[in-house]
């Protein structure tokens, strides 16, 4: 007996059902042949024939042969059933699967269907951010955060300060000598009618440096070979190392101006901001307050001149009378001022109304002269001034 079963893997494609491969499995029960069992040969001896039994014959084609062939036709089934379980379960309709794909690429759409719901945008999570920020924030304790905006406000104050310390006006390319008319009258009269504290002028500059050297003989070599160059040059000696001072503008670009000079001959220059904090020193006498703020004015106006004028940008020539008789009236009351300061203080301040008085000569002198060596005098004045001007402050404290 033979049975024959056809099993097949199905593809369905566009709605079409394909087929792809067929197996044919077979199974034969093959009857187990009878066994023949020979009889038994007659014995030529008779008396033994009579003597021993006969041996009851076998009988092998009843039960053995009906189990056997029920067994190989349970084991077919079971593999039968097997292969129909296996095909079934893995038939791809690839018809479905483009559908569910189309189905993903779809915009979302709040029909009830959650299954391809889009995620949280990040402005969620952004918000979720801030809203434990703030929260943060509120479990703080008053105090704190009052102390944490007054820091802030005194910090934003104190760099406002020193960018106006290290910082000036910038004119553009005509320097101009305008001497304070009133001004220092105007402020000095509000400031005692409000009360504020007498204080001495700042003098902020941007200086070029041309070189640091740790003996004074060194260094007063070099700058007397540059003076005798027809430039400028001083030599700081109150620190360690000693610093030549051989040049200075109000804003980091006129100190450029001047550096390119320098780098014509060879020198090696730095630039750097200088400042003599004039405002840390309070003072009782107002009379001396107000002779110093008109020469920190005038010593301003001197410097742009100087600087316009050796970097080739035009000068207000016009405005040089005008200044020198500013700076008659001012000379003339520096003995009295000078008088009213302590006697440790007075030759510095002497030093400096000596200097101011050096750059007013060249200044006059340039008006029939219009040389660089008037101008470079001035620039020489004005860093022996910053320098008597600078000790002056550090005596008083």
């Amino acid at each position: 007996m033979v049975e024959q079963e056809k099993q097949s893997i199905s593809v369905k494609l566009n709605g079409k059902e394909h087929s792809f491969h067929q197996i044919e499995k077979s199974s034969e029960n093959k009857a187990v042949p009878e066994v023949e069992v020979p009889s038994k040969p007659q014995s030529h001896i008779a008396p033994l024939e009579q003597t021993i039994p006969p041996t009851p014959k076998k009988e092998w084609g009843a039960n053995n042969d009906e189990e056997k062939k029920q067994d190989i036709a349970v084991e077919a089934s079971e593999k039968i059933d097997e292969t129909q379980s296996y095909f079934t379960n893995n038939i791809i309709d690839f018809n479905q699967m483009r559908e569910e794909k189309e189905t993903k690429e779809q915009p979302f759409w709040d029909d009830g269907n959650r299954k391809w719901i889009p995620k949280l945008p990040p402005s969620k999570r952004k918000k979720k951010t801030a809203e434990r920020i703030k929260n943060t924030l509120a479990d703080l304790p008053i105090s704190l955060i009052v102390a944490g905006i007054s820091a802030i406000i005194v910090g934003v104050g104190f760099g406002f300060m020193v960018l106006t310390a290290f910082t000036g006006d910038n004119d553009g390319t005509t320097a101009s000598l305008m001497p304070p008319t009133g001004e220092v009258e105007a402020i000095a009269a509000n400031g005692q009618a409000a009360g504020v504290e007498v204080t001495l002028p700042d003098l902020s500059v941007e200086i070029v440096q041309g070189g640091a050297f740790s003996t004074s003989e060194k260094g007063n070599e070099i700058v007397s070979a540059i003076k005798d160059r027809g430039q400028a040059a001083v030599l700081k000696t109150d620190g360690d190392p000693m610093y030549m001072f051989i040049g200075l503008g109000l804003q980091k670009e006129e100190a450029g101006r001047l550096t390119q000079i320098y780098q014509q001959h060879g020198q090696d220059t730095y630039v750097k901001p200088f400042a003599v904090n004039g405002s840390l020193q309070s003072i009782d006498n107002e009379a001396v307050a107000e002779f110093f703020t008109q020469g920190g004015s005038m010593f301003n106006d001197l410097v742009r001149f100087s600087v316009a004028g050796l970097s080739g940008q035009s000068v207000a020539m016009e405005n040089i009378d005008q200044f020198l008789g500013q700076y008659q009236k001012w000379n003339d009351q520096g003995a009295t001022v000078i008088a009213q300061l302590p006697e440790s203080a007075q030759p510095h301040a002497q030093q400096f109304i000596t200097s101011m008085s050096g750059a007013a000569a060249e200044i006059a002198g340039y008006k029939g002269e219009q040389t660089d060596g008037k101008l470079w005098g001035i620039q020489q004045h004005l860093l022996e001034a910053l320098l008597a001007y600078d000790a002056l402050i550090h005596t008083l404290n």
